[in-house]
């Protein structure tokens, strides 16, 4: 039997692209929250990002797996420039939580924020300056253009059944454990946007994924209906209940794993 006990508090990497920024182009940075042992040890939630006057910033991504032992969590960021020049990013903080404990201030590591009263802890990304050059410019003749046209229509219709598969709703027999946690942290992040619906749809879509071998699959079921309920009525559901809901999918996941599934 595991416990967050003895667990490593997570750190903080940002993975920084070689080549420099373009205006009004896309420019990806990926903060990872990673930690060591249980994945179900703490919870990431989306980063907060004051918005730069310089450029536009969003979160477009947001995955968790293991790589080399590790628990990742990682939210890809993309700001698109408005401008060329020299610019700070600004400083970001990546909330987590530690389901079932609250640990005191004193035994934060030490790339945690001083948690703010009631707040969660945090990790703080330092700010870093990024180079924006300007935009190249290319002179496309009519014999190109057509095939550029249509290479770009291939790569968005590609793109476009990459994504479409995640919202079907998985089998036991495909999913392992780190997508569970993917449907997992989905569905925190549509609660806290405020999409119920969805979020119910993503626990069911993870408790089907321990069904019918597993734990998940009168879970699924009940998840099924209160995603239903939530849909025809609008009804927010109570806060005890969603943590409640959530921390059900999370022990049918580790008591899947005490067992020894996939």
């Amino acid at each position: 039997m595991m416990t967050s006990a003895a667990h490593a508090q997570p750190q903080l990497d940002i993975r920084i692209p070689d080549g420099p920024a373009r205006p009004n182009r896309p420019y990806r940075l990926a903060y990872e929250a990673i930690w060591s042992g249980d994945p179900l040890a703490f919870s990431v939630l989306p980063l907060e990002m004051p918005p730069p006057d310089w450029g536009i910033i969003a979160i477009v991504d947001m995955s968790a797996f293991v790589r080399d032992g590790l628990n990742v969590v990682s939210q890809t960021v993309e700001i698109t420039p408005k401008e060329p020049g020299e610019f700070e990013m600004p400083e970001l903080r990546v909330a987590y939580l530690h389901p079932g404990a609250t640990p005191p201030a004193e035994n934060a590591a030490p790339q945690t924020a001083p948690p703010d009263s009631g707040a969660p802890p945090s990790l703080r990304a330092e700010p870093f300056t990024i180079t924006v050059r300007p935009a190249r410019t290319f002179w496309i003749s009519g014999g190109l253009g057509v095939p550029l046209f249509i290479l770009l229509c291939w790569w968005f219709l590609r793109r476009s059944r990459r994504i479409q598969p995640a919202q079907d709703t998985p089998t036991a027999a495909s999913l392992d454990a780190a997508s569970v946690e993917q449907a997992l942290q989905r569905a925190r992040r549509c609660r806290l946007d405020g999409r119920f619906y969805e979020f119910y749809n993503e626990l069911a879509h993870a408790a089907a994924a321990l069904s019918p071998s597993g734990p998940g699959g009168e879970l699924a079921a009940m998840l099924e209906q209160r995603a239903q309920h939530v849909g025809y009525t609008a009804e927010r559901p109570t806060d005890d209940r969603m943590n409640g809901d959530l921390r059900d999918v999370e022990r049918a996941l580790a008591r899947r794993q005490e067992e020894g599934q996939p």
